[in-house]
């Protein structure tokens, strides 16, 4: 992925440049950069056609600058004028405040030998940390710290219980031994002379307004803010894919475009051939005159499968599970070749802003335990002893104690569980940049990853608003899928060339239009028509097959009888998951297996 390291040490061997580069160039593609002082190695890599690319390294003998991620209005980054101002943190914070995208920032003083590294708004990209004795080490990859460690790197077991419990870790801890992830909206001095290293919180969890925008309200404002906000992600120069699929979130992003941007990109999908996915996806295309591409889940891709579910967890640093193993292909496909794309554009997590609700269960297993979307349904409450004595056997003790703390930090920065807001936050800050922030990772060795969801002023309104996840958690008491699609409906419905192309089979305007009557009637035509015709859902995807065939071997081997996972869960459980091939425990075992020998190894690449 786009990456950047910075090591400083008093007196202490660096490693060489070549070993640092490889950690963030992992596929050997990416355009690099590197310096180094007495004291402080500061290296940095992006794809090659990276929008921005002029403004990611920079050096005028006062400072030496550089950020990895996505700046989407970099415009604002002016490295002279934070060379002049350095020594004013406010005028600092006030920039970053300003940036929109995921990122990390890194400014060197040389005078002062003072370094300064930030976090964007959710730390949608990844910042990692190790302090040493007068010694530090950031990297947004953790193969950084696998890679270069002195002797054999030790995995956290605090990063195991978490993961298999929350999904994603829900703390600062991360699958190496004293390896922490900065929080989001952070930014960190570090002083190269003393060894003090402190830590300003320059971006609040957002909250809700005082004032709730309601109806057509939200609706109108809803139009205007989309129309500015998604324009400004796609100021792109270069080839640009938008991932497209049936669903709301892709086609509210489109509509939103002026028809001079729209006709620019191109689109893609990927699925199994004939899927109502693929199917639904080439038919919008068509219908706006896209150019679209059809990224097969095919005999191709099931035999390279076992390679890909090792390339998901390597390239996304432990980030996204094997079950997102599809990806390494799809972005390798878009990314790679003669032209390659510049930027991989998405609607993914618009459902988390406008359509969700805090029952959370649309987002189990994946984004969300169900253990914790229990607990977000109807509050706080102990594990569940029995399954994960199981589970854990006589590491229990441990483990319950490390998640129960964690659950008391979780509340004291997010709040209650069942506190609307708080679960928004869940989303935003712990599991969606993780989880989302994995595909990212993948998508980013070989392009640049962008979703307009992640725009903080789209975030806002989406918390501000009625008709969005915030609003629904305190007004219902259960799902309303026909209610929670008004607003982006209506957005979509503005525009003239998506008003005709149905949603879920039904005309978009019957969301719009808010009229419960005519949604109602319109939804048994279809079901009527669809059984007129015999017509089935095609998945797009088919996990439980894969993994009774051609990962079937390969699960085996990695949960076998030597597995490094097999420390802390018990040979009962783990033979009971792969008999009854729950998919979704298979995936978690197998990614955290993976990303245990990834430790250890050195996160080599076999």
């Amino acid at each position: 992925m786009s990456g950047l390291t910075v090591i400083s040490r008093q007196g202490g061997a660096f490693p060489d440049r070549d070993s640092v580069l490889r950690a963030i160039n992992p596929l050997g593609a990416f355009r690099t950069e590197s310096r180094r002082s007495a004291s402080t190695m500061l290296a940095t890599g992006h794809p090659v056609c990276a929008p921005s690319g002029d403004k990611r390294f920079y050096e005028d003998g006062e400072i030496i600058g550089m950020f990895a991620g996505d700046i989407v209005n970099t415009d604002l980054l002016n490295w002279a004028d934070i060379a002049r101002t350095l020594h004013d943190d406010s005028a600092l914070i006030a920039l970053l405040k300003r940036l929109k995208g995921s990122f990390v920032l890194a400014v060197y003083d040389l005078r002062d030998e003072v370094l300064r590294v930030a976090t964007d708004s959710f730390a949608f990209q990844p910042l990692y940390f190790q302090v040493g004795e007068k010694s530090v080490t950031f990297s947004t990859s953790i193969r950084t710290f696998s890679q270069l460690a002195e002797g054999k790197c030790n995995h956290s077991a605090n990063w195991v219980y978490q993961y298999l419990f929350f999904n994603y870790p829900a703390g600062n801890v991360s699958p190496v031994e004293n390896v922490h992830r900065v929080p989001a909206g952070t930014l960190g001095k570090y002083s190269v002379k003393s060894g003090d290293l402190n830590w300003i919180q320059y971006q609040n969890p957002i909250s809700r307004g005082e004032k709730t925008i309601t109806d057509q309200d939200a609706i109108d404002q809803a139009v205007d803010i989309f129309g500015s906000v998604v324009s400004e992600w796609f100021d792109i120069n270069g080839r640009v894919a938008f991932g497209l699929s049936g669903g709301l979130d892709c086609r509210t992003v489109l509509a939103a475009l002026p028809d001079s941007m729209l006709s620019q990109i191109e689109t893609f999908t990927f699925g199994i051939p004939g899927s109502t996915e693929v199917v639904e996806a080439r038919q919008i295309a068509d219908a706006l005159g896209l150019n679209h591409n059809e990224l097969p889940l095919d005999e191709e891709f099931i035999q390279n499968l076992p390679a890909f579910m090792r390339d998901v967890v390597f390239l996304s640093d432990g980030l996204q599970v094997v079950n997102r193993s599809h990806l390494v292909g799809a972005y390798k496909a878009l990314g790679s070749g003669e032209r390659g794309c510049s930027t991989i554009m998405t609607g993914v997590s618009g459902d988390h802003l406008f359509r969700d609700h805090i029952s959370a269960w649309g987002n189990v297993p994946y984004l969300i335990s169900a253990d914790m979307a229990s607990m977000f349904r109807g509050g706080r409450k102990r594990l569940d002893s029995a399954s994960y004595k199981l589970m854990f056997g006589n590491r229990y003790a441990d483990f319950e104690q490390h998640i129960e703390h964690a659950m008391d930090l979780l509340e004291q920065d997010y709040g209650e569980l069942t506190d609307p807001e708080a679960y928004f936050r869940y989303l935003m800050y712990v599991a969606g940049p993780k989880y989302f922030g994995g595909q990212a990772a993948i998508a980013n060795a070989f392009s640049t990853f962008r979703t307009p969801y992640w725009d903080r002023e789209l975030v806002q309104f989406s918390m501000d608003i009625d008709l969005g996840t915030v609003g629904f958690s305190g007004q219902l008491s259960s799902k309303d899928k026909y209610r929670e699609a008004a607003l982006q409906a209506s957005v979509v419905a503005r525009n003239q060339s998506f008003r005709n192309i149905p949603y879920l089979n039904l005309p978009i305007d019957v969301f719009a239009g808010r009229s419960p009557l005519r949604f109602q009637a319109h939804r048994l035509s279809r079901k009527l028509r669809s059984i007129a015709s015999g017509r089935t859902h095609i998945k797009e995807e088919n996990w439980p097959l894969w993994y009774q065939t051609a990962l079937s071997a390969e699960v085996n081997q990695l949960l076998g009888k030597d597995s490094f996972i097999g420390e802390y869960v018990s040979a009962e459980f783990v033979r009971q998951q792969i008999e009854e091939t729950n998919i979704h425990w298979l995936g978690k075992l197998v990614t955290a297996e993976i990303v245990l020998r990834l430790v250890g190894d050195g996160w080599q690449q076999r």
